[in-house]
């Protein structure tokens, strides 16, 4: 992935969401690091 331009975590801080100049959407499992989706 491109460098992360955002960040944001769910409630609970299990996952949080990043964008990156690459314009996609990353959905990451915070305890593992885990790409869960993404959204191009």
């Amino acid at each position: 992935p491109n460098a992360i331009q955002s960040i944001t975590w769910n409630r609970n801080g299990s996952l949080f969401a990043t964008t990156c100049k690459d314009k996609c959407i990353r959905v990451i499992e915070a305890r593992s690091g885990r790409i869960i989706a993404v959204k191009y």
